[in-house]
């Protein structure tokens, strides 16, 4: 079983030499051949190093409304699978739609071994083939800010980066190195600096701050600017769904509160999600989690729902194409009953519904 902790120091190595960052490159990738499915004016693969994501679907497709066009006809959030595009209006100017296209760039190396995860399992494993290319923050910021540039002629906003991975808390340095990128070149009040976590770092960074590795106090730092929120990721409600999940050791089950609060004590913005949860130890989970912070996070717990990604089909076929299609249907199945554990969680304790709090006033009155 895997060791997040000594995995991540092996990974952080390999993907962070000279204070530049190993890139995962998408050609000859199945993650590109999903990319390319959803290839347009404003997403897709943008070389073989960066790419772009809308968050929320904004064009009708097949006769079908969609999922914004539906949410602003009826105002339910249970539509949106991500509230991303509210995080940055708790200090920036703009709406959220100005926010809703992403440019990406994705670390080349994790800690975890996910089953669901969407990258080929090669981007992940921090060696420089495949492609994988060094690059410094400014080469980063820099194809941002054309790219950023080009969609403007177009009318398209992009104003989100995000850093993500493989595991992007591997190397926190790349954060606030960015966000002091941006700030030099003016954009700090324009452009929303997002990235994830997958909660099995807190002890790992700790480590190379003892060791006079990594600043101390580093997480403060980044705390300090507005434009930053963290996306992270609870893989389990409890140590036998976090081991099935990641393949790594029960014991490190309770890793993902201890990183979740060296983030939040921080003074980070961060946005807690959970990934294939079991309904059965969902409550306590959540119970668990509001015990370090407060009646007021049990409406922060979000869920993601886990897609048919190429990479995801690929790794599950393997084991035959009924275990495939058994295994989709199982997630699909636990995050619905999961939702309903939440909706009625929220319904009994503040009569609200599934998804009605607005987590970034949450999270700005809770965390900053």
């Amino acid at each position: 079983m895997i060791n997040p902790t000594s995995l991540g120091l092996k990974r952080r190595d390999l993907v962070y030499q000279d204070s530049k960052l190993l890139l995962a490159n998408f050609a000859l990738t199945e993650q590109k051949a999903d990319l390319e499915k959803t290839k347009g004016n404003t997403k897709g693969p943008i070389g073989d190093y960066f790419r772009i994501k809308t968050n929320i679907k904004t064009e009708n497709k097949d006769g079908k409304e969609s999922p914004m066009n539906e949410f602003y006809r009826t105002g339910n959030k249970k539509l949106l699978m991500f509230d991303f595009n509210w995080w940055p209006l708790t200090k920036m100017e703009g709406q959220q739609e100005d926010f809703n296209e992403v440019f990406i760039y994705q670390l080349k190396g994790c800690n975890v071994n996910c089953n669901f995860c969407f990258v080929d399992r090669f981007n992940n494993n921090g060696a420089e083939s495949h492609g994988a290319k060094f690059f410094s923050v400014e080469e980063l910021v820099d194809s941002f800010a054309e790219t950023r540039k080009q969609k403007k002629q177009e009318g398209i906003k992009l104003n989100v980066l995000r850093p993500s991975g493989g595991e992007p808390s591997l190397v926190p340095e790349q954060w606030l190195a960015i966000l002091q990128e941006l700030d030099k070149r003016g954009l700090s009040s324009e452009v929303y600096l997002q990235s994830d976590t997958n909660l099995t770092t807190g002890h790992m960074l700790e480590q190379l701050m003892d060791k006079g590795e990594l600043d101390k106090c580093i997480l403060n730092k980044i705390a300090e600017y507005d434009n930053f929120g963290l996306l992270s990721c609870f893989k389990g409600t409890d140590p036998e769904r976090f081991t099935e999940n990641t393949q790594c050791n029960p014991k490190f089950f309770e890793e993902q509160f201890y990183s979740y609060n060296l983030f939040a004590n921080a003074g980070i913005a961060i946005y807690p999600h959970i990934v294939n949860p079991n309904s059965k130890s969902l409550e306590m989970f959540a119970d668990m989690f509001a015990a370090d912070h407060g009646e007021e996070a049990y409406k922060l717990l979000h869920l993601f729902s886990i897609g048919p990604y190429g990479p995801v089909k690929s790794r599950l076929e393997r084991r035959g194409e009924m275990y495939a299609l058994a295994k989709m249907q199982e997630w699909r199945e636990n995050y619905v009953a999961g939702e309903e554990v939440l909706e009625n969680l929220l319904q009994n304790k503040f009569g609200i519904a599934y998804k009605d709090a607005h987590r970034p006033d949450i999270v700005e009155q809770m965390f900053r």
